[in-house]
């Protein structure tokens, strides 16, 4: 296969249709999981008035992932990777259908089958994200470029993500069946938009792969042999998994903690929703131009000691504006990982990218429901400002942590440079 021309920024990216279409149908998915799981959080919160009926339900998003990642990481690494992208959007379009009609019929009050339900649209997110993930890399293999590639998926999935505040905006003025029933027609076009990518993993061996594969070797012996060899990859995956504990028991609070500092109910937690999407799109501009070639493990400690800050300060201060412009400064540490990501992604064999991918989210999403739920806890008895300045706290430790075991620099350089040496187009 000849490479594709060489792309020399964001818009040159587009000029590929592969990549065109993976990024429509991300879009499309994000847009999708983001308006309907925005909706039910707040149907949950409505209804219970509970920061721990609330972590109930943003700890069943994690909770799929912890018992699945390993199976699903075996899936990706066996079957056509674009045919698992099509199939998890449709999936994710029916359980949309099914929490619409839940809502309308009990006016989301079943915490219940509220949960259930969004389990298993977690379900289908994760496996279309694991191919998404997977397939990328294929096409993209300079570190330098998939940064940017990587960066911009982030940025425009982040700016879907603004859909999740303008849902919240939304519910008093259409409702939100209406809300979940478009975020069920952008899963069916994520499908339609990833039916036209045409390079695939078409030679992979699907069922025959998976019969034999499910002892412990396949699923979990060869990627932790890949992760001990390579100092890189343990260190990444311990930083995260520790950063993931009290970053995610933020993310859960966002909306206890917009109620006690705006006051402003849903439009408060819109736009916080709205502050941290546009953090984030900020901090994926910057990766994908300004820090591609720059020291990964470097960004990653940077990135955790501002989050530490940054946490800090939206537990001591107050006032609506301020506390919208910490959320954009906490969203905007998002870009500083992802020279980390790629190079992680870039350093792993492809036949084992997805079961390694696996084994990283598993590290770092096995105590985020016990973060979430204990998180809604926490807020209920001492106040979500309590929570986020033991979070905050937290992170500042991961940061010595992460300090103190950082790989060597001569890896680093080593590094760069066999990854620098790869084209454009596999």
């Amino acid at each position: 296969m000849n490479p594709e021309p060489r792309p020399s920024g964001y818009l040159q990216l587009f000029k590929t249709k592969d990549f065109s279409m993976l990024w429509l149908a991300s879009v499309a998915m994000a847009a999708s999981i983001m308006a309907v799981e925005a909706t039910v959080t707040w149907g949950t919160w409505e209804s219970t008035g509970s920061a721990t009926a609330v972590g109930i339900l943003i700890s069943a998003i994690s909770l799929p992932r912890i018992i699945l990642e390993t199976l699903v990481g075996r899936v990706v690494d066996a079957f056509d990777r674009k045919k698992l992208m099509i199939l998890a959007a449709l999936g994710a379009s029916l359980v949309s259908l099914a929490l619409t009609l839940l809502t309308r019929e009990s006016n989301g009050s079943t915490l219940f089958a509220t949960v259930s339900f969004t389990w298993m649209l977690t379900v289908f997110n994760m496996l279309f994200h694991r191919a998404r993930s997977s397939l990328l890399p294929r096409l993209i293999s300079e570190h330098s470029i998939l940064v940017s590639a990587q960066a911009l998926l982030h940025i425009t999935v982040s700016g879907m993500s603004v859909l999740s505040g303008g849902a919240a905006l939304l519910i008093p003025v259409i409702g939100r069946v209406s809300i979940m029933a478009a975020g069920a027609a952008m899963a069916i076009a994520a499908a339609l938009a990833a039916g036209q990518i045409s390079h695939s993993d078409q030679g992979r061996s699907g069922v025959k792969a998976i019969r034999p594969s499910f002892g412990f070797r396949n699923l979990l012996g060869d990627p932790l042999d890949i992760v001990k060899s390579n100092r890189f990859l343990a260190w990444f995956i311990v930083c995260v998994a520790l950063t993931n504990i009290p970053h995610r028991a933020m993310l859960a609070m966002v909306l206890p903690i917009s109620a006690e500092k705006t006051g402003l109910g849903a439009q408060g937690y819109g736009a916080i929703q709205i502050a941290l999407s546009i953090g984030v799109i900020a901090g994926c501009l910057v990766a994908g131009r300004l820090l591609s070639r720059g020291n990964p493990v470097l960004w990653v400690i940077l990135g955790i000691g501002f989050s530490a800050l940054f946490a800090g300060l939206i537990a001591l201060l107050s006032g609506t504006l301020t506390i919208v412009a910490l959320f954009v400064a906490y969203g905007l540490v998002e870009g500083f990982f992802i020279p980390g990501f790629a190079k992680f992604d870039l350093e792993i064999p492809d036949d084992l990218r997805g079961r390694v991918n696996s084994l990283f989210n598993i590290a770092g999403l096995l105590l985020s429901p016990v973060a979430q739920i204990g998180g809604g806890m926490v807020s209920d008895r001492f106040g979500p400002s309590t929570l986020y300045g033991w979070s905050g706290l937290a992170l500042f430790v991961v940061a010595l942590v992460a300090v103190a075991l950082r790989p060597p620099e001569h890896l680093e350089e080593e590094t760069q440079g066999a990854v620098e040496s790869g084209n454009w187009c596999t």
